[in-house]
Order: C-alpha cells, then sequence, then structure tokens
C-alpha cells in the first residue's frame, strides 16, 4: 500500500492539479428487495407466522464519490 502511496498516486495527483481537477473515490452498491425469500420470517416456536407481501420487487442503484480532502 505505501508503494502506491508513495509512486502510483503522485503520478495521478500531478495532471490532476494541473488541470484543477478534484480527485475522488468512487463505490457503488446495489440493493434488491428479494434477494432473501419473500413471505418468510424467524419466529418462537409454537404457530407459523405469516408475513404479508405485496408481490412488488424493488431495487435501488447507489453510486457516491469523496474527494481526497472529504466533499462529497
Amino acid at each position: 500500500m505505501l508503494a502506491w502511496l508513495d509512486e502510483d498516486y503522485p503520478a495521478i495527483e500531478a495532471p490532476a492539479k494541473a488541470e484543477g481537477a478534484v480527485i475522488t473515490w468512487v463505490d457503488q452498491c446495489g440493493l434488491r428487495s428479494d434477494a432473501a425469500p419473500p413471505g418468510r420470517s424467524r419466529a418462537p416456536p409454537g404457530p407459523t407466522s405469516v408475513v404479508r407481501v405485496t408481490g412488488k420487487r424493488l431495487r435501488v442503484n447507489v453510486m457516491s464519490a469523496v474527494a481526497s480532502r472529504g466533499a462529497l
């Protein structure tokens, strides 16, 4: 990791600084509502629990970037 900070990052930082650019660190995440079996749940021993579901499937994709100095 230190080699990357000492060698690779300065090679990225120099041209970015010359252009007035901001270096950002980006990550993305995708969430789906059907990742777990619908209509099932955990419950204490006894009568079987019933979980009502709508049948709709939802999906959300999220992407964010944080600049080296902490800006979002």
